[in-house]
């Protein structure tokens, strides 16, 4: 553990970079930056961004221009709550750098807090969908079901997992730097290089956009005087809860979708941390066209081309029932206007390409889920049709 862990800067913000202020921390990064990988280098940043950028100047004095740009390019960063002021910071200085900044869907795994819904005038229930019955529809009723299915019970990890108190308050669920990871749990559904697809992780614009602040006031005034920035920030969606007919039309909606889903994925988990393979819950594995494989599907179509697409070759570890559930996650295309889809619900579908949709893009969801007591585990395949 300790050659993979270390610690970062010592002070706050951009006051804790500059020369001869190198840490350990910065040293793994650096580290990362020059292993021979093609793959892109995924940087989730919790409370600052320091470290981050320390290390890039570090790089920048040590290797050429043409290196340090390859670096940049590579790096795909989540931003998680802007909490210092060395992100803006960051993004001016190295403006090619893919980052990703998340205000409030970072917050959304249990939260978030009803003055943040009020501030952005998010109306109805300020927590999001209920996913953690039988408890109160509260900050305590979410940690008496993390007790049962997470903290007790289930082994020295699970024991690990804090109570959420600051002072003698109990807060919602931890989670916060838990939403920028949880999309790459399904690389069948969410790609970290087309952000407005949305996934576990939320959604984003689909280009950047210039001089997004952090939500924190005396952050926000050090960004002012760091010169124009751009990167992604989180957009909203449209979303109906499936169990309760509730309305969702706002930026945490994007996350609020997937929560039934991700509390089931950590309950059942967690597990399998203690109990045996046969007496746990897996997830089922979706296929499509017979394609198991963990990927996003795409398709070049024509306008007006029927479409017919099977997914009976998906399976279950455990051996046990799967729903099947289409559906067209419009937001996430480009074409704007709803499109019908014929038995949603079976293993087989059907649609037609839109004849206007020439030059757009449908966004199809494959989302399979398993009858389990436990609870149900869910997969996911997208399908991409590029009307050409």
């Amino acid at each position: 553990m300790h050659s993979i862990v270390a610690s970062g800067q010592w002070e706050y913000g951009i006051e804790g970079i500059g020369e001869g202020k190198s840490s350990p921390g910065l040293s793994l990064i650096i580290k990362s930056f020059l292993k021979d990988d093609p793959r892109p280098i995924y940087v989730v940043v919790n409370a600052g961004s320091n470290t981050l950028a320390q290390a890039l100047i570090d790089f920048e004095t040590r290797y050429s221009a043409q290196q340090l740009d390859a670096v940049v390019r590579k790096l795909r960063v989540f931003e998680n709550g802007a909490q210092d002021n060395a992100g803006a910071w960051i993004c001016s200085k190295y403006p090619d750098i893919h980052w990703i900044r998340s205000n409030y869907q970072t917050y959304c795994y249990g939260g978030p807090m009803p003055r943040t819904a009020e501030k952005l005038q998010v109306k109805g229930l300020k927590k999001g969908p209920l996913t953690w019955h039988p408890y109160a529809y509260s900050d305590l009723g979410q940690h008496q079901w993390t007790l049962e299915h997470v903290i007790a019970g289930h082994g020295s990890l699970g024991a690990y997992y804090p109570l959420r108190m600051m002072g003698n308050r109990l807060f919602f669920l931890e989670g916060g730097g838990t939403i920028p990871w949880l999309g790459l749990v399904n690389q069948g559904l969410y790609s970290v290089d087309h952000l407005s697809w949305g996934g576990w992780s939320g959604r984003f614009t689909a280009e950047k956009v210039p001089n997004i602040w952090s939500r924190y006031e005396r952050i926000q005034k050090d960004e002012e005087s760091y010169g124009p920035f751009n990167l992604y920030t989180e957009v909203a969606d449209h979303w109906v809860d499936p169990v309760t007919d509730s309305v969702y039309h706002n930026v945490f909606a994007p996350v609020y979708r997937w929560r039934q889903a991700f509390f089931n994925d950590f309950k059942c988990r967690m597990d399998w941390c203690v109990a045996d393979y046969n007496k746990a819950n897996h997830n089922p594995v979706a296929a499509v066209n017979g394609d198991s494989e963990e990927k996003i599907h795409f398709f070049q179509v024509e306008p007006g081309k029927s479409i017919q697409l099977d997914a009976g070759a998906s399976s279950d570890p455990d051996g046990d029932q799967i729903t099947f559930h289409w559906w067209i996650y419009q937001k996430a295309g480009t074409y704007p206007d709803p499109i019908e889809i014929q038995d949603y619900s079976s293993s087989t579908v059907s649609l037609q390409i839109p004849k206007d949709g020439l030059g757009k893009d449908l966004h199809l969801i494959l989302e399979i889920s398993d009858h389990h007591v436990i609870a149900s585990m869910y997969d996911y395949r997208r399908i991409v049709f590029q009307i050409r």
